[in-house]
């Protein structure tokens, strides 16, 4: 028993270490820090239809991954400031900002796939596919015409995502010149248009105060928007 009870204090005060470190940097306001449990009442209140879908689980998921999102920051933050003060050779130090850099986009990217199938899904409980499934295909969606507007407000920003995170993972001149943030850190992409055009690259930049100021703003509405889409009566017979 005394123990176990070492063991909790321990753990309670790793959890408040955590919080207070927390607080000196910019990061997802996810509610929670990485040591502190998963545990459903930091995602929104599902539907025991998204709830059979195993939603649930899915979203706990994607919360872990913002924890780990969270640490990448406060270590993105910790290295540019390390790179910018530093007068030694700061090669390693630009390195490990990149990396960072692209597991930071991909990730956040990835949530944004995830909250759009989501709400595809509660939208069309009926259907036998995801058709919009990702950034790409909702911005498709909306430059068309199409009716489906719950994140019309975000395109500038889920744009500015999917043009990064496209570079990083398409472009051929990425990473080719190896560039900081000068006042903040920043994350760049090189991108060359699907490697169609490299003689003429476009920059992409973002901050990262900006990019989490920014997906702040998108989380706490996609918890608002599946809590009412689950208390909705949505679907169509004719949903394929």
């Amino acid at each position: 028993m005394d123990n176990l009870y070492e063991v909790l204090e321990k753990q309670f005060f790793e959890i408040e270490e955590q919080k207070e470190l927390f607080k000196k940097y910019h990061l997802i306001d996810t509610g929670k820090v990485p040591k502190e449990g998963l545990h459903e009442k930091y995602i929104p209140k599902l539907s025991e239809r998204a709830k059979s879908l195993n939603l649930h689980v899915k979203m706990t998921n994607m919360l872990m991954q913002l924890d780990f999102v969270n640490l990448d920051l406060i270590e993105l933050h910790d290295l540019w400031r390390k790179a910018i003060e530093s007068s030694m050779d700061v090669f390693y130090l630009i390195g490990r900002i990149n990396f960072l850099n692209s597991h930071v986009i991909h990730d956040i990217r990835r949530y944004i796939d995830d909250i759009i199938s989501i709400c595809w899904v509660l939208e069309h409980p009926t259907s036998k596919r995801v058709r919009i499934d990702d950034i790409g295909k909702y911005l498709n969606h909306v430059n068309g015409g199409g009716a489906w507007t719950d994140f019309v407000n975000f395109c500038p920003f889920f744009k500015a995502v999917n043009d990064i995170e496209n570079a990083y993972k398409h472009s051929f001149l990425n990473n080719t010149d190896i560039v900081i943030g000068r006042d903040e850190p920043c994350i760049f992409a090189i991108d060359a248009n699907w490697n169609h055009n490299i003689s003429n690259p476009v920059l992409h930049s973002i901050s990262l105060k900006q990019l989490v100021d920014d997906f702040n703003v998108f989380y706490h509405y996609s918890f608002k928007l599946i809590g009412q889409k689950c208390q909705a009566k949505t679907g169509d017979e004719n949903d394929q």
